[in-house]
């Protein structure tokens, strides 16, 4: 009985009248404008010091650049935004900042007000400054992935022609697809360039006899972990057979395995994908998510969303070129290619002046 009647009491217990919280609303906010407030001044008038962290130098060499930097924060270049970010976030650099001698008499109450900031409203003013600055990497670190993917979908295809193309992994050896000039798969075959199966002059005679064989024109080079030795053996080709008439060229993008339409074994996906983007980078190419091309290392730096809108549509513009366009932009002409033009303006500055 005595539970029930504490019971029925706290039930029936009459609700208390909310306290009114406009007054810490209202200093939440003025707080908040303060730091904005505060922001804006280091923004605009202050200085980015970028310091290396000690006993970091060997393993942060990579940003020599930034050890002791000094720059008005708002005159900050994208790049440079894009490089001390990463320095940063790597654990290298340390960044702050402060206001120069001769701006501090003219913002005196300000100065006064960020040095009688706490700790955590310090941070939270610091937290806006490094926001924009990343705004600022972000753009460029944009730019630059949109500007490898146009330069790779834009690449001149190489045309209907026998192709060899090496994925170059390392767990389960090198892997070798012969396409022909449909794209289709003839052959393919298995290399171990380290050791302990390392076969370096069989290697070179199993693909001098499926040169032979099918009359390969091209080589198509992947990007991976075996790019190095991948291309010295092709060199290595090259010197010990001149009469092959090759022609080879190493992919500055790196496309992840993709299912094909046609039955073709898992292991060769990516092999046959580099050479059809040897053959026709844009007609391949855009069979792939965007987002899973390795663009280079600054594509982790972007919000995916927003790097996936910006590449949809380098690669609508790019197929909206070729398609209006009446003669193929990606095959340059002698006259109007950049080599032409650089050499008859050179041309013209040696010609004497009357003439």
């Amino acid at each position: 009985s005595y539970v029930r009647s504490f019971s029925t009491y706290i039930w029936f217990m009459p609700t208390l009248p909310r306290k009114n919280n406009r007054g810490n609303d209202s200093i939440m906010e003025n707080e908040k404008n303060n730091h904005q407030h505060l922001a804006n001044i280091l923004w605009e008038h202050g200085h980015l010091l970028s310091k290396i962290i000690q006993g970091k130098e060997k393993a942060g060499s990579t940003f020599t650049s930034y050890f002791d930097y000094v720059r008005p924060a708002r005159l900050v270049g994208p790049a440079h935004a894009l490089d001390l970010i990463r320095g940063r976030k790597a654990g290298y650099l340390r960044l702050s900042f402060t206001l120069p001698e001769d701006v501090v008499s003219l913002f005196p109450d300000d100065v006064n007000l960020l040095s009688t900031l706490k700790k955590n409203e310090k941070a939270m003013v610091d937290k806006e400054l490094f926001a924009r600055l990343r705004e600022k990497a972000a753009e460029e670190a944009t730019a630059l992935c949109v500007q490898h993917l146009r330069e790779c979908l834009m690449a001149p295809p190489v045309g209907q022609k026998n192709t060899m193309a090496l994925d170059t992994r390392l767990r389960g050896g090198v892997k070798i697809a012969i396409i022909d000039t449909s794209g289709a798969l003839l052959d393919s075959t298995n290399l171990h360039l380290y050791p302990p199966l390392k076969d370096w002059y069989g290697s070179l005679a199993e693909l001098a006899k499926l040169i032979i064989k099918h009359n390969v024109e091209w080589i198509a080079i992947g990007r991976g972990p075996a790019l190095r030795e991948s291309a010295r053996l092709i060199h290595d080709l090259m010197t010990m057979y001149p009469d092959f008439k090759l022609s080879k060229k190493m992919l500055s993008i790196s496309t992840p395995p993709y299912l094909p339409s046609e039955s073709i074994d898992e292991s060769l996906w990516t092999a046959v994908s580099i050479g059809r983007q040897l053959q026709d980078p844009l007609n391949e190419l855009i069979k792939i998510d965007p987002l899973t091309l390795n663009l280079g290392p600054y594509q982790e730096d972007v919000h995916p969303e927003k790097l996936k809108i910006a590449l949809d549509e380098v690669i609508k513009d790019c197929i909206n070129k070729v398609k209006n366009a009446e003669q193929d932009p990606r095959i340059a002409t002698k006259k109007n290619s950049h080599r032409h033009q650089r050499n008859k303006k050179n041309l013209k500055a040696r010609l004497p002046f009357k003439l």
